[in-house]
């Protein structure tokens, strides 16, 4: 009996300790979670850094033989396969219904569970347009410029993206943000100043420019209208955008063939160099897709950043490219501002954890400002409260003038039936007298035509 005690004891204890291993447990898991994607996240940025600087330096390697059209149309081909890929696994390892997968992919373009046809088709229209004035201007700028420069103007597409979501879609203002934009802007005037103006180079410039404006105004519209798509909604996406892509702007390659803008000599065209570029852009493109679904969305901004110094040392290193003092400063102000783009907005907090004489400081800041919080969510919830008081109140009195205007319309429907019954009524009184003097008539008639014949038998008796 004494050891059925001791036990008893023993797992009272560990029941009321049970909530506390179990809080401990989940968040050591949690941390863990999160250092194993912020590993896997950076290992995923470095390698689309690479991966994009090796796209830049091989597409350079067709200067000889330009044509930034006619490769940014072999490189979207390959977006087509992007969802029958994702729709066969979700069939083949996932087992589920192939129907059912497509409509619940479909959604991406419904409003209110209502997809029209109008809608769909502009919307990946517009995708589409905005995509191949992207690729083409950035491999028409890698014609153009050196690779870093290239890969440096284009990252800036990160701050113009802030810049045009704080403007159209009302994103909270944040200083830091503003201050890389900044820098941004000063790295492309820098880029401007040092190669001078009038240059070819200085139409580079322009083109990189404007391949940011268009990646930035691509990325906009994925925020506005598909905001936080599954991974088989964004692999329809880019399918549809490859289909639109392939079916609409085959004339323009024939267009430009002919009016010796791009024209393509199918033997003379550098295939090894064009298969390298289209195949190290569609698995950037996987990358960039796919990984902020494992890993946080953070590092495909981080991968972008690296792509810079990436670019620069490989134009330093293989093409024994010089770079002057005013062209690092423009890279690294450039690079600056990307990274202060991907800082959080909370970055302050986060920077008080890890300093000790900090912590309690910010310890003591988030106990005052619980207190204010919850001050806040109390003064809220008062509001709330009211509102929702009136908010009945505007109910109750749009219900009582809903149910008087429904017995005033009972009573109008009720007077308009008393007025038909009566109408009805007379309208049978006067088929009756109708019916009656019809009928009065007809004894008449056949009192006359009795008279008659009598009549006519009367003469054939004295005739006979």
């Amino acid at each position: 009996m004494t050891s059925v005690g001791v036990q008893h004891g023993t797992t009272e204890e560990l029941e009321s300790r049970i909530p506390t291993i179990k809080t401990t447990i989940s968040k050591r898991c949690q941390c863990t979670d999160t250092v194993q994607k912020s590993i896997l996240g950076t290992l995923l940025a470095v390698i689309t850094g690479v991966l994009w600087t090796s796209f830049s330096q091989l597409t350079q390697f067709t200067d000889g033989y330009q044509t930034p059209f006619f490769l940014t149309y072999i490189i979207t081909i390959w977006l087509i396969p992007f969802y029958p890929v994702y729709f066969v696994i979700q069939h083949i390892f996932c087992k589920r219904n192939p129907r059912e997968v497509f409509r619940e992919n479909l959604l991406l373009y419904a409003d209110n569970n209502n997809i029209k046809r109008v809608r769909f088709l502009g919307k990946t229209i517009l995708f589409s347009f905005v995509w191949t004035v992207c690729l083409f201007t950035y491999i028409k700028a890698l014609h153009l410029l050196n690779g870093a420069d290239t890969t440096a103007i284009h990252a800036t597409n990160q701050s113009f993206v802030y810049m045009l979501s704080w403007i159209v879609l009302f994103e909270k203002f944040v200083a830091i943000r503003i201050l890389a934009l900044v820098f941004s802007i000063t790295g492309i005037v820098l880029f401007a100043y040092v190669d001078g103006f009038g240059t070819l180079a200085m139409w580079g410039i322009v083109v990189a420019v404007a391949s940011s404006a268009s990646a930035a105004l691509y990325k906009l519209l994925i925020k506005k209208f598909i905001c936080l798509p599954s991974l088989g909604q964004i692999s329809l996406f880019l399918t549809l955008i490859g289909v639109i892509h392939t079916i609409s702007l085959w004339p323009m390659i024939i267009l430009f063939h002919f009016t010796h803008v791009e024209v393509i000599i199918w033997s003379s065209l550098p295939w090894l160099w064009i298969v390298a570029s289209v195949i190290l852009f569609t698995a950037h493109q996987v990358l960039i897709t796919y990984a902020p679904y494992i890993s946080y969305p953070l590092f495909n901004g981080l991968g972008l950043a690296l792509g810079i110094p990436f670019s620069a040392l490989s134009d330093f290193l293989w093409k024994n490219k010089d770079f002057s003092g005013m062209k690092i400063a423009a890279l690294v102000l450039i690079a600056s501002g990307l990274l202060l783009i991907l800082v959080p907005e909370s970055w302050c907090n986060v920077l008080l954890r890890w300093i000790p004489c900090g912590k309690k400081k910010h310890n003591r800041r988030n106990g005052k400002g619980n207190v204010r919080y919850e001050y806040s969510l109390w003064k809220h919830y008062r509001r709330n409260g009211k509102g929702n008081m009136r908010y009945e109140y505007s109910l109750w009195k749009h219900y009582r003038r809903n149910e008087k205007g429904n017995m005033r319309y009972e009573y109008s429907l009720w007077k308009h039936y008393r007025r038909n019954e009566k109408g009805n009524m007379r309208y049978e009184y006067s088929l009756w007298k109708h019916y009656r003097r019809n009928e009065k008539g007809n004894m008449r008639y056949e009192y006359s035509l009795w008279k008659h014949y009598r009549r006519n038998e009367k003469g054939n008796m004295r005739s006979n």
